[in-house]
């Protein structure tokens, strides 16, 4: 009989072990999975964010604006387009990787390079292609492009 306590008592002992350890197991996952997150975090965010805004309208004739603080396509027709460019500079003294996102209301239509490398000091010409299909709406669109520049 004692030796049946004796042994349910190992038991008992073994149970409480095995639960302290997953315990402690578990607390270690969750703190690790917290810092690893808060690194990536820090580590990917941008070092800078531009956002340049788009404008084209579809219509009937074409027309031309010219105008250095936004890439303004002007009036395009039906199965028509046009290239913009903007000038990038790294302006860092260590690489940056580019990344380009376009805005869901104009994504239909301009078409880029989604990801470049500038070097230090470098400067890239983008180009921003304007596509507009035959089934496209007359009207004005606009959108934004957003640059953002993160340490390679």
């Amino acid at each position: 009989m004692e030796n049946k306590i004796a042994k349910r008592n190992n038991q008992d002992s073994f149970m409480i072990l095995t639960q302290n350890n997953f315990f402690y197991a578990l607390l270690f996952f969750l703190i690790f999975f917290l810092i690893i997150y808060s690194l990536s975090l820090f580590l990917y965010k941008p070092l800078k964010t531009e956002i340049v805004p788009v404008k084209f309208i579809v219509g009937d004739r074409l027309g031309v604006d010219l105008n250095a603080t936004e890439a303004n396509f002007g009036i395009v027709l039906r199965k028509g387009g046009g290239v913009r460019k903007l000038i990038i500079e790294n302006s860092y003294d260590f690489e940056v990787l580019l990344k380009l996102f376009v805005s869901k209301d104009i994504a239909p239509y301009i078409f880029a390079n989604e990801t470049f490398v500038l070097q230090p000091d470098e400067t890239q010409k983008i180009s921003l292609i304007l596509v507009i299909p035959d089934n496209a709406a007359y009207g004005n669109y606009s959108g934004n492009v957003t640059l953002k520049f993160y340490r390679k």
